[in-house]
């Protein structure tokens, strides 16, 4: 997002944030960046995440096997 002033960017934040939550979309997937300010704009990143990253992804798998669960497939 570009602005003139850092104001202005975290008003568009803040109207970006409403019109996502209205369409369902949860906010804890947006990874919002410190804002770049200069004298002629204000610049900030803002992303979306999808799925996990890779550290939390190897948490999840050594709590998993570290938990010595069994899985048996059904008989049928």
């Amino acid at each position: 997002m570009k602005a003139q002033v850092d104001f202005q960017l975290k008003q568009m934040l803040d109207i970006l944030k409403l019109r996502l939550s209205k369409r369902g979309i949860d906010l804890a997937y947006l990874d919002v960046k410190d804002p770049q300010i200069t004298l002629a704009t204000a610049q900030q990143e803002v992303m979306f995440r999808q799925g996990i990253d890779q550290e939390t992804g190897k948490k999840i798998s050594r709590l998993i096997k570290d938990s010595k669960l069994k899985c048996r497939q059904p008989a049928g």
